[in-house]
């Protein structure tokens, strides 16, 4: 596949469409270096807030062409992720909007990513990687571009790989190369370990991290108590478990504090951040 040369690189967005809801968006208004893209504790990156307009870049990789059907498969599966958060998000009384646009089909970029596995060692380059392949030499270029040419105050983009896995995400805090890192992102696989096909809770799950949200079952960071505590508090949050009947799921108000839709914040939400002690 011949690389995308930077003046050229609008044109991939030829896909772009807007959706939206009907309630008004509040305006983000703390800032982060010379980006104009906020920061504070709940939330570092290039995706802020759960709310305003938010720009989606989605890239197909792979060693072989897609078949149009499996492309057809995840944009219905990630269509339906999208408008499940925007009703969660006009629960309290914001809007969100997902500007959008796709790289990679038919011809995937040529990158051969690991299955996830969920044991926190996996890959966290990805995005880098994927549009230095686009043919962005800064990925933070792009995060310009999104805000100042697409009106975006938050970005972020969805890899998806073909094969099976556990899907993860990339986030970013100030502790990491901005220049890498700073652009977030998650890595969806379109079939479950056990050969099942990927559901939508699983892709706004993964976006919810990176708005702030954190899982709320134990895993290799969360520990056992919390999860207690969540499935007797929260049973439905799409942080604590994820299905493929989205709608009977929710973003619950700590999740909802985390991703910034609300400044409500109980002081035992912090619990929340107390993970286990890594190896």
């Amino acid at each position: 596949m011949n690389v995308l040369k930077k003046h050229c690189l609008k044109y991939i967005f030829f896909c772009v469409f807007i959706l939206s809801c009907t309630v008004s968006a509040q305006e983000v208004s703390k800032t982060s270096g010379g980006n104009d893209f906020a920061d504070d504790d709940r939330k570092q990156g290039s995706a802020i807030s759960l709310e305003g307009n938010t720009y989606v870049l989605t890239v197909f990789t792979g060693n072989n062409q897609w078949e149009q059907k499996s492309i057809d498969n995840f944009f219905n599966t990630s269509n339906e992720a999208f408008a499940w958060l925007k009703r969660e998000v006009s629960r309290y009384n914001k809007t969100i909007t997902f500007t959008k646009g796709s790289y990679g089909t038919p011809d995937p970029i040529e990158y051969d990513i690991a299955s996830g596995t969920g044991s926190g060692r996996e890959s966290i380059d990805v995005v880098y990687n994927v549009m230095k392949k686009i043919g962005y030499s800064r990925p933070l270029d792009f995060v310009q571009w999104s805000k100042e040419t697409m009106g975006c105050s938050n970005c972020f983009v969805i890899v998806v790989v073909d094969k099976p896995g556990r899907s993860y995400s990339m986030t970013y805090n100030n502790k990491y190369e901005k220049e890498k890192f700073f652009l977030e992102g998650v890595v969806v696989y379109t079939r479950y370990e056990d050969g099942s096909p990927l559901c939508a809770a699983s892709i706004a799950h993964e976006i919810c991290h990176l708005f702030g949200a954190e899982d709320l079952y134990e895993n290799f960071k969360q520990t056992k108590e919390n999860e207690l505590v969540a499935r007797k508090l929260y049973p439905n949050d799409i942080m604590l478990r994820t299905s493929c009947m989205i709608n009977k799921l929710t973003i619950d108000e700590m999740t909802a504090w985390f991703v910034g839709l609300t400044d409500d914040e109980k002081e035992w939400y912090k619990d929340f951040l107390r993970f286990k002690e890594q190896k």
